[in-house]
């Protein structure tokens, strides 16, 4: 009844010893007393312990790791010491050593202590062959932990369902693109609005940040096992920063286990270590050698039922193949008995060995090497399924080799049975109601690895193209949408690129590149995008423009705005010198003519954004002149002229606009406006104006909010025709109200609130505005508005005369939020308020000088070299 298969009894024979024991306490004195158990049993079949060995002061670090992130504590400060007070904190525990030394077997040990404290433990590994594919181990992680919460009560899961809809707001779909399970437990969720890459970037790490939180917490602590992080993406590299280094993840561990062997100091996985801790994230790490020659002697004196010192020969032997690798340990136990060279006597009752023999027969001591012997020994059934399975991964189903083998379930069935057999691979299911499992995992890497090793380059590409092609056909049999496999379709097809022969083929599997990256953009995977993106590219040839131009300039937008978001901006040039140069219409070009624009601004750029957005504009038939820029009164007489007798609330009326040309002209003006704002503030008026004239004349889109709120802004501040600046803010709130639109709100509503409503009203009717400003920025992403937001309400509350200790702590709370997005502008701005408002409650050294702990000199020049 033990637990583990070696506790157990091993063989009838001392069952019946027992028993016979037992019958013979009652029959002598109608009693029986306590007696060791299987004194006389013995087994002819080699079983290995499950037991870990010389594995105890690494399993206590471990254990002291998850008692930290579970503990309770007013501190949250993150530490890079396993001594510091980081209670209840987030913590990275990395397990580094060689394969098989025992790093994921030593990590699985806590899984008992972890769901005794009502804890998760949801583990996922990274894939040697697939590494391109985003959050691979992620997913796999959370794909876990939803199929646990599916096994609860109703109540409780509709409990999770409110915590995890309440953490995602209305951008679920952030989070199911990424792990489509959590759908079965939020449902649908609504569409998300197209956002540029700053904000698309900003929302995504928010969203992942609330469902952290909301996963791990005091009363349910999460451990997250990242196994193989040797083989992590670029893009859960960044995930991880994003939820080590924040102070409100707490009730976390993550455990990644890694080779060290194969990770030098600029490997991916060390460059972002090193990131990580000087941003503040608690970092530690195990190290795990490799067994000493007691720790074996004792894996093979339990394994063989003998005493230690019977066993010396032959654990010396075992120790100089080894090395002391417990995974190697066990196979080279395993091929001695295979090879009859370690056999159970029946007449002794005892296991017999000849190290001569042993020596004899020259074993490898490479365990790679010693597995594919292993795997040759199979019949050839065998070894085509395992080879099979060793290209589809790490986890694999009956039917993904049956359908690649051209098997019926059963035959493919036959084929794995000695596999299981051997334990070269293990069961994830169980029998069927044909007496078949479904699902199966190679025991380790290093069997997947051999598996894989005995094909030849070519034969690997037939199988990789195969699968890749029979996923697809699945996928297309049942109408599937993007759903988590569509990655690994794209990614087994490109491993065996060469076979696609005809042009149908290549033009096909262009577009799913196209698609993969698309979604891996929008998942904030940039690195693997790109890569989608070219391998698509590099499908079309040699004259990609003239025969497959639509989808070589999708691929070319898709390039220029990825580029763009990872903000290298030599790469993204290139690609936009080629759609300048191969665009067959203005209209073609725009896009990347607006991504130029941006870039300029991310660079500071102000002069060349505005002139570059003047000169698309008056290709585009909207001609921005100097004439226009040095008369700015002449736009605001044009305007008013086309307005004739109607009021800017008349506006709210008009025809939605059908002019592609106008609305490119509209997007690519405004998206100079801060540009001109910061830079070039005498081309403003004109560049508004213009936007303004389009709109009368051509009719309103959802960016006309934004665009009313800047002209009403210009009314005021720079012309002071108060009224009619006030009566086109308050059009653009009209407008919100009228499109919805998420991503155009809180910065139209901050523009209203902090440039418009306190010319007409009292500055307390702004406040009430300016917060769902900064929620709305924090839910859409837009975290630039949402700061400023936040920042002027404080600096409203100050003007207002608000009760100072009450403003401490808006203050206070403001910073808090404004250092989380990592707006460091209005964190300034916002500190000079918060020391003015210390200054005031008496809380500065000199309450007459702008000087103290949250605002300074110091502080002040640190701003300035840096902005």
């Amino acid at each position: 009844m033990a637990k583990t298969a070696e506790e157990r009894y091993q063989s009838t024979w001392g069952i019946k010893a027992d028993l016979d024991e037992c019958l013979r306490q009652w029959q002598g004195t109608q009693t029986i007393d306590e007696f060791p158990l299987a004194r006389r049993d013995f087994s002819d079949t080699l079983q290995i312990p499950q037991t870990l060995y010389g594995r105890e002061q690494e399993l206590e670090q471990l254990l002291t790791a998850f008692e930290r992130v579970t503990s309770v504590s007013q501190s949250t400060s993150l530490n890079t010491s396993p001594d510091a007070s980081a209670q209840g904190s987030s913590e990275l525990m990395l397990v580094a050593g060689y394969s098989g030394i025992g790093k994921s077997a030593l990590v699985q040990e806590l899984y008992k202590p972890i769901t005794r404290s009502r804890g998760y433990f949801i583990a996922g590994k990274f894939e040697q062959f697939q590494r391109n594919i985003p959050y691979s181990a992620i997913a796999h992680a959370f794909q876990g932990w939803v199929r646990q919460l599916l096994t609860a009560t109703e109540d409780e899961l509709h409990q999770w369902r409110d915590r995890l809809l309440s953490a995602v707001g209305t951008n679920g779909q952030v989070i199911i693109d990424v792990i489509p399970e959590i759908e079965w437990i939020i449902g649908p969720q609504p569409a998300l609005s197209d956002l540029g890459a700053t904000e698309r970037q900003n929302r995504f790490n928010l969203v992942f940040q609330s469902v952290i939180q909301a996963v791990s917490a005091p009363e349910h602590p999460l451990v997250l096992f990242l196994d193989d992080l040797q083989w992590v993406d670029a893009a859960t590299l960044k995930l991880m920063e994003l939820i080590l280094v924040d102070a409100d993840t707490q009730h976390l561990l993550v455990i990644g286990a890694y080779r060290d062997n194969e990770v030098d100091r600029t490997h991916p996985l060390s460059v972002a270590l090193a990131h990580w801790h000087q941003n503040g994230a608690t970092i530690n790490q195990i190290s795990l050698p490799p067994l000493n020659t007691a720790h074996v002697t004792a894996l093979i004196a339990d394994t063989l039922h003998q005493a230690p010192a019977q066993v010396q020969s032959l654990s010396q032997l075992v120790m100089e193949k080894t090395r002391g690798n417990p995974f190697f340990v066990n196979e080279f136990l395993q091929t001695l008995h295979t090879e009859h060279l370690l056999n159970f006597d029946h007449q002794s009752l005892t296991w017999i060995w000849d190290i001569c023999q042993i020596e004899k027969q020259g074993i490898t001591d490479n365990v790679v090497d010693l597995m594919v012997g292993k795997i040759k020994k199979l019949s050839p059934s065998t070894q085509k399924v395992l080879q099979v399975a060793a290209c589809i991964g790490t986890e694999f189903t009956l039917n993904q080799v049956a359908d690649v083998c051209e098997l019926d379930a059963a035959d493919s069935f036959k084929a794995l049975t000695p596999a299981l057999n051997t334990g070269l691979i293990n069961p994830l299911s169980g029998l069927d109601e044909d007496l078949l499992i479904q699902e199966y995992k190679f025991g380790h890497d290093r069997i997947q690895q051999a598996a894989y090793e005995l094909l030849e380059p070519r034969s690997r590409q037939v199988i990789h193209f195969t699968i890749g092609m029979s996923l697809l056909h699945h996928k297309t049999a049942n109408r599937v949408g993007q759903d988590e496999n569509s990655f690994a379709i794209v990614n087994q097809l490109n491993m065996g690129i060469d076979l696609v022969e005809t042009s149908a083929q290549r033009l096909q599997l262009a577009q799913l590149n196209r698609d993969a990256g698309r979604r891996a953009k929008q998942s904030m995977a940039y690195d693997e995008a790109i890569a989608y993106f070219l391998t698509g590219l590099n499908l079309l040839g040699t004259t990609p423009w003239q025969i497959h131009y639509d989808l070589t300039l999708s691929l070319h937008h898709e390039l220029v705005a990825t580029y763009y978001a990872m903000g290298e901006f030599v790469p993204m040039d290139e690609a936009i010198e080629k759609v300048l140069d191969q665009g067959r219409s203005l209209l073609d070009k725009v896009p990347v003519y607006a991504i130029k624009i941006q870039a300029y601004l991310a660079q500071a750029l102000f002069q060349e954004a505005v002139q570059t957005a003047i000169n698309v504009s008056n290709l585009l038939g909207v001609i921005v002149s100097d004439q226009d820029i040095n008369d700015p009164m002449a736009q605001l007489d044009a305007i008013d002229a086309a307005l004739g007798q109607r009021s800017p609330a008349d506006l709210a009326d008009l025809p939605t606009m059908d002019n592609p040309q106008q609305e490119a002209a509209l997007h690519i003006l405004s998206s100079a406006n801060s540009a001109a704002y910061v830079g070039v503030p005498a081309s403003l008026p004109a560049i508004v104006s213009k936007q303004v004239q389009i709109l009368i004349h051509h009719g309103n889109i959802a960016l006309a909010a934004f665009v009313y709120a800047w002209y009403g802004t210009l009314l005021c501040g720079a012309f002071g025709r108060i009224q009619a600046g006030y009566d086109f803010g308050q059009l653009g709130l009209t407008l919100l109200d009228r499109y919805l639109v998420t991503h155009i709100c809180p910065k139209t509503v901050f523009m209203v609130n902090c440039m418009i409503v306190h010319w007409k009203q009292h500055v307390r009717e702004t406040l009430a505005p300016l917060l769902m400003a900064y929620h709305s920025g924090r839910e859409s992403g837009d975290v630039e508005f949402a700061s400023w937001a936040i920042l002027v309400r404080c600096e409203h509350f100050f003007c207002m005369g608000y009760p100072l200790a009450l403003l401490e702590t808006e203050m206070q709370v403001s910073a808090e939020s404004i250092q989380k997005f990592k707006q460091d502008s209005a964190l300034f701005h916002n500190n000079i308020f918060h020391q003015a408002t210390l200054n005031l409650l008496g809380k500065a050294p000199i309450p007459s000088h702008l000087y103290g702990a949250i605002f300074n000199d110091a502080r002040f020049e640190e701003f300035k070299r840096h902005h």
